[in-house]
């Protein structure tokens, strides 16, 4: 994993969310869409069908 990050660390940059990582890793992000949507009223500006949320992997 480590390889390949390293290798591809310029195509990662490109993206400026996966490059505020790489270069300033101690910082906030202030990126333009920086806010988080409250979960209280996410339903109501997300359609839940269309909201992606990764689950638990675990091995066991």
């Amino acid at each position: 994993m480590w390889k390949d990050l390293v290798d591809r660390a310029d195509l990662l940059k490109s993206n400026p969310v996966a490059r505020h990582p790489i270069d300033t890793p101690t910082h906030s992000y202030g990126g333009s869409r920086a806010s988080f949507i409250d979960a209280r009223t996410i339903g109501e500006i997300i359609d839940p069908i269309e909201l992606f949320a990764p689950l638990s992997a675990d091995s066991l």
